[in-house]
């Protein structure tokens, strides 16, 4: 039962770590993407 309990925690737990990955990831992304929009216009 405990270990049970472990696993869905370390799962709950990765899935939050990849969001918070995706995250920083968009957010570094955005000076870049606003640097090209000035380029485009």
């Amino acid at each position: 039962m405990q270990y049970k309990h472990s696993i869905t925690m370390d799962i709950r737990l990765k899935s939050m770590l990849n969001i918070f990955i995706l995250c920083y990831l968009l957010i570094s992304r955005v000076p870049f993407l606003y640097l090209l929009i000035l380029q485009l216009s």
